[in-house]
């Protein structure tokens, strides 16, 4: 008997796989699910946690710009203050109107 050299060569077939119940499959399907679903959330926290930090940066800028606004109002204010008070000094000494 001759064994032709077609059927040595030939590979193994493949091992059988045992059948999987739908509830196996479902709850490997679940898992992936949950996985990716996992990881999406990861990923929108982690935008939204960058959007609140440019927030905050925003914010942190426009509260100290409207501190050295509201300082500079105040310095205005005292200098009109301090101008309205040297007038009034040197009116001191000039006509008054007084009504008898």
């Amino acid at each position: 008997m001759t064994v032709s050299s077609a059927t040595t060569s030939r590979p193994p077939p493949p091992p059988v796989r045992p059948a999987q119940d739908n509830a196996s499959v479902a709850r490997a399907r679940q898992a992936r699910d949950s996985s990716q679903e996992q990881k999406s959330v990861a990923e929108v926290r982690k935008d939204n946690s960058a959007a609140r930090s440019d927030r905050a940066e925003r914010f942190a800028k426009d509260d100290q710009a409207a501190r050295a606004a509201s300082q500079e109002a105040g310095r205005t204010r005292e200098a009109l203050q301090q101008q309205a008070q040297a007038r009034s000094r040197a009116n001191v000494g000039g006509s008054l109107n007084v009504r008898a």
